[in-house]
């Protein structure tokens, strides 16, 4: 009897491909798995204030947005002869 892995809160974060020190890009990307089931992406970015009590990434999430198929393309049924 196999038993289905419970991933709910869990966060998974990856190093960014794109991140440049100084540039736009988060230092960090991923997802988090809420206590509902649903999915939300994270990024992160490293704090580059002065203040020693100011945490040191600072990120947002937003939904996780699937990834759009590609559409079948429409078979054309006329035979041309």
């Amino acid at each position: 009897m196999s038993q289905k892995y419970d991933n709910r809160g869990q966060i998974s974060l990856w190093l960014n491909e794109k991140y440049e020190v100084g540039g736009k890009y988060p230092k960090y990307k991923g997802s988090v798995i809420l206590m509902d089931g649903s999915s939300r992406e994270v990024a992160l970015w490293e704090n580059d204030s002065d203040n020693p009590k100011a945490p040191a990434l600072k990120g947002k999430h937003e939904e996780k947005k699937e990834r759009a198929e590609a559409a079948p393309e429409a078979l054309d049924d006329e035979i041309p002869f």
